[in-house]
């Protein structure tokens, strides 16, 4: 088989593996071993730092995609029930915490964003959360908030 057509074919879980191993390579250093440090490349010692941090993140992260990949491959091939069942358990371990590893990525990611201008006063009140009002018009008071709330859930 070609290595380039085997690799175009499988564009879209090379790419998606990629990107799962940067981001799950983030969290687990940084749930595992605090933030990531800073990197100066003319200071040595945050260089041994750095990769202290992102050496063993890697390979957790590593384990868990190739795990992954690996597990499907061979539950998709499994002819043996209870195989098919250690597989599928397996599966859904590693897929879950994929999952959840992504989540807090993405989570600690996002940018926090204004509303835009098209937010209209009807729309507001629904804006209002947690005590902090986003709009750009008059917010509603918490009894406001929690009248509509009501109506809305009945």
């Amino acid at each position: 088989m070609n290595i380039k057509n085997h690799l175009l074919e499988h564009i879209f879980i090379i790419a998606t593996s990629i990107a799962m191993v940067v981001h799950t390579t983030w969290t687990v250093g940084t749930l595992f071993a605090g933030p990531q440090p800073i990197l100066y490349p003319s200071d040595p010692s945050t260089i041994i730092a750095y990769l202290f941090w992102v050496t063993l993140a890697l390979l957790v992260a590593v384990a868990i995609d190739v795990g992954q990949i690996q597990t499907s491959l061979k539950l998709a091939n499994s002819r043996n029930w209870k195989q098919q069942i250690a597989l599928g358990i397996t599966f859904l371990t590693l897929a879950l915490a994929g999952f959840y590893l992504q989540w807090f990525h993405l989570v600690h990611h996002i940018p926090a964003l204004d509303f835009g201008a098209g937010l209209t006063p009807e729309t507001a009140v629904f804006v209002w959360i947690k005590g902090t009002c986003h709009s750009n018009y008059s917010c509603p008071t918490a009894s406001q908030y929690s009248l509509v709330h009501t109506q809305l859930t009945k």
